[in-house]
């Protein structure tokens, strides 16, 4: 079978593109964010369309028990897709703090994301050892920025959901518009949790 090569012609986002215009009137960090998910986003797809003509040969050496890190290119390149892929996550959830006014929506749409990004954060932190290494560094940086974020967020909407749920005083009862964001405290505070408190057991990516 003839080898297979990837070109990036395809225009992955049209909507995107057609409404480039309409970004000239936002501020310029709403532009970078918005840009900044858009750019990553394509560079996940045309990463895993790439790596469509990989495959993790069996002569290839496995990851050891004692290290996350290993030098197949198979390996690499589906980190590298994480990796990007927790770029643009993160890029959305700046965007939507930027975009989005209504304050219940904008905490449930940053809770959503902040889901996946987490989940891929811990997966990175624990494959990304070599302190030399940029990524490392990059990713470490974002310890202080979790810490002060998610526990932040999700005090706010405990609160807010507490005193939306507080009898009023005429006995009516208000609309609880920060319900959905609340329900899913519990899980963002376990993937919190568990991208913190790190395991010292490596994650590895799966061949198959």
């Amino acid at each position: 079978m003839p080898a297979r090569h990837f070109t990036s012609e395809e225009n992955y986002f049209p909507v995107f593109e057609s409404n480039t215009r309409d970004l000239q009137t936002l501020e310029a960090r709403v532009v970078i964010n918005i840009t900044a998910f858009y750019t990553y986003m394509k560079a996940v797809r045309d990463s895993v369309r790439a790596r469509m003509d990989m495959s993790p040969s069996p002569a290839e050496p496995q990851p050891r028990p004692d290290s996350a890190s290993t030098s197949t290119p198979w390996h690499d390149a589906a980190r590298n897709v994480i990796y990007m892929m927790f770029l643009g996550l993160e890029s959305a959830r700046n965007a939507i703090a930027d975009l989005v006014e209504f304050e219940p929506e904008k905490a449930e749409r940053k809770i959503v994301i902040l889901l996946s990004e987490l989940e891929a954060y811990r997966f990175l932190r624990d494959q990304f050892v070599d302190q030399q290494d940029i990524r490392y560094q990059r990713l470490a940086l974002r310890d202080a920025v979790y810490e002060k974020v998610v526990p932040g967020l999700w005090q706010e909407v405990e609160a807010r959901s507490t005193s939306e749920r507080a009898p009023s005083f005429d006995g009516s009862h208000k609309p609880l518009q920060w319900e959905p964001a609340f329900r899913l405290i519990p899980e963002l505070k376990r993937r919190y949790d568990a991208a913190m408190n790190r395991s010292l057991q490596p994650s590895r990516v799966a061949t198959a």
